[in-house]
């Protein structure tokens, strides 16, 4: 026996004879909402019909089919719709709501590890969640429940994988690579359905290159949105991109103290509860920007979100010249603890950090081959970080019933990049000629600047590392932090991020007793 449940705050769920669809996909470049792919799995009788069908949808989307000898629940290659699960006395509980199968099964043991992994990185390892016996769908996962023998699989139909086809020329890279950006382009405006495009512009690659797809398209009902403070070094570019493309440009500003403001009444907003599923720490930014944009009534409920921060999939790789497979063991590592320094970290909790990388730095050392060490690091990555922590802030969308779109995660795109030479993918570099070609060479306000001024910034920048408190106190303002002595001296000594990563997780505990 199963039991599903899809929250009705969230993006609309289309349900038909056990079948649940979320989301929306393309096949031969026809858009399919979810009752049209509903109808077309309704023909399907058997798993492997399924999930051939399945792999060819290019799009976001979450699939639950609950039949009377099984239950299969599909994600996504990129993991767009959260989905947790349970197996729990012999019976599958399948939610969209972490907290819901929590008070169906009352299953609230935390799992010490993965919370700490939480406060420490902003979310849990790969498909776990804090609480034990529960767990969330990866990326490109599917997951089988037998009801006759009660046994669960897990399986991934998809995998980042390099296609070791190598292109002769620059210029035939950029040809293919501008075909493509066409055909994305034309994909997202039918998507737009000529509703207002909202483009979070940063300034950096991944979001001036939506931006382009948009000008590419000639979509004039677009808007660029940057925000954050003018002092950062994209708020200039951002400025230049929005002046060459034509298009209306809004700046959201925003300091610590608003966030702080708006942790006064986290608990009332139930953001946090929405947008975490006890694996995530929120995107406050995300909501705190969406929020503002809605109030000045520069968006409205009909706007399509497109979010500019997505371009580590498609366009990155950790190559380097003359790199061995040792040098990737320290991006690896840091990339799990970027909230924290490694000495304000618990030893024990370390230890089971540095075991969790460790399993994939020793895959990584048994192989010779650059395009499979590079692979390697890349699923993990995809895994860890983009899919379960970036891709979750289009929550932020959703919890405001917006729309969204992601260009940077279209199947063709993805596929593109991981056919191009792994040396045009370091640091992003084709995709950053490409979209220099396209409008020009963006310079950052830091570039031209002394070695003295860069080095006053580099230093205020660490300032909390170089003010860091003994380990003893610095761990009891942690444990302590509700208490407005110990929250001043944390909040002072930590990066704004840890504070956050610790009040979210507290205001998590409080919600899974009640």
């Amino acid at each position: 026996m199963s039991t599903i449940s899809f929250s009705k705050i969230k993006h609309k769920c289309f349900i038909k004879s056990g079948i649940y669809v979320r989301g929306s996909a393309f096949i031969n470049n026809k858009l399919l909402d979810g009752e049209m792919i509903t109808n077309e799995l309704l023909n399907l009788i058997t798993v492997k019909d399924i999930l051939s069908y399945v792999k060819k949808l290019n799009g976001c989307f979450s699939i639950t089919i609950d039949k009377d000898d099984f239950t299969l629940v599909i994600q996504d290659r990129f993991k767009t719709y959260h989905l947790s699960y349970s197996l729990y006395n012999d019976k599958l509980y399948v939610s969209d709501d972490t907290f819901f199968i929590v008070k169906q099964t009352n299953q609230r043991t935390i799992n010490e590890n993965n919370y700490k992994d939480l406060i420490y990185t902003g979310f849990s390892g790969f498909n776990e969640t804090f609480v034990e016996n529960i767990y969330q769908v990866m990326s490109g996962e599917y997951i089988l429940f037998n009801k006759l023998t009660k046994k669960l699989i897990r399986n991934r139909y998809y995998l980042f994988s390099y296609k070791k086809e190598q292109m002769i020329s620059e210029d035939k890279l950029f040809e293919k690579l501008d075909l493509v950006t066409m055909n994305v382009g034309q994909r997202l405006v039918k998507q737009l359905n000529n509703r207002q495009c909202v483009v979070l512009l940063s300034g950096g690659v991944d979001s001036r290159y939506c931006a382009l797809v948009l000008k590419k398209m000639n979509y004039k009902n677009t808007i660029l949105v940057t925000y954050g403070s003018k002092l950062t070094e994209e708020y200039k570019p951002a400025i230049a991109v929005a002046k060459k493309l034509g298009f209306l440009h809004y700046f959201i500003s925003y300091k610590r103290s608003d966030w702080r403001k708006t942790y006064k009444d986290i608990e009332s907003l139930d953001y946090v509860k929405y947008s975490s599923n006890l694996s995530n720490i929120s995107h406050l930014r995300e909501h705190f920007v969406i929020n503002e944009l809605l109030k000045r009534n520069i968006i409205n409920s009909e706007s399509v979100i497109v979010p500019g921060h997505l371009g580590n999939v498609a366009g990155r790789s950790y190559y380097r010249n003359d790199m061995k497979p040792n040098d990737l063991i320290i991006p690896l590592y840091q990339a799990r603890m970027f909230h924290y320094n490694y000495k304000d970290v618990e030893s024990k909790h370390m230890k089971f950090l540095r075991d969790r990388v460790r399993t994939i730095v020793n895959h990584i050392l048994s192989l010779t081959d650059i395009y499979e060490i590079c692979q390697v690091a890349e699923r993990y990555s995809l895994d860890s970080y983009t899919v379960i922590y970036l891709v979750n802030s289009i929550r932020a969308y959703d919890f405001y019933k917006l729309n969204w779109a992601l260009p940077l995660l279209d199947h063709e795109l993805v596929d593109f990049f991981q056919k191009v030479p792994i040396e045009k993918k370091c640091s992003k570099k084709l995709l950053y000629e490409y979209v220099d070609s396209q409008l020009g060479k963006i310079s950052y306000s830091n570039e031209g600047k002394s070695f003295f001024v860069k080095l006053i910034r580099n230093i205020l920048d660490k300032r909390y590392a170089i003010l860091s408190l003994p380990k003893a106190l610095f761990l009891r303002c942690e444990a302590n932090v509700h208490l407005p002595f110990y929250k001043r001296v944390y909040r002072y000594y930590r990066n704004f991020s840890s504070y956050c990563a610790v009040i979210e997780t507290q205001l998590m505990k409080k919600q899974l007793n009640k």
